[in-house]
């Protein structure tokens, strides 16, 4: 991905247009260290305050988005279409989650062990 970017970057120099790759990576570069994402690139969600994290997909969309004259100035700028996929992508996680069962409380190769306790008998 980062191959990519240069490539794009070093192209975009060479023929004097401004570099879109870098005014992406820029604004959605992860804010610091309020945010698990740190030093990678997220969403900010100006609701919810949450941050979602951007994969590669993600942000060539905001590259091609940004390509075809949208504004990209801040993380409030980010298009309906992209937030819908990140809060679905979102879901999905927590959805998995839930049906995921949980290593520590259920596991088919060890059995729940029954332990009784007999009172003590009176001598």
């Amino acid at each position: 991905m980062l191959a990519d970017r240069d490539a794009q970057i070093d192209a975009e120099q060479v023929s004097g247009q401004h570099s879109v790759w870098r005014d992406v990576y820029r604004v959605m570069r992860c804010p610091g260290p309020l945010c698990r994402h740190d030093g990678q690139y997220c969403w900010q969600d100006p609701e919810s305050k949450r941050h979602h994290r951007l994969k590669t997909h993600h942000l060539k969309a905001l590259v091609k988005y940004v390509e075809r004259g949208g504004v990209l100035d801040t993380h409030d700028d980010v298009p309906d279409s992209l937030r819908e996929q990140l809060h679905a992508e979102e879901d999905l996680r927590h959805e998995k989650r839930k049906k995921t069962p949980d290593s520590s409380t259920s596991n088919p190769m060890c059995p729940p062990i029954d332990i009784n306790v007999l009172p003590a008998g009176s001598s």
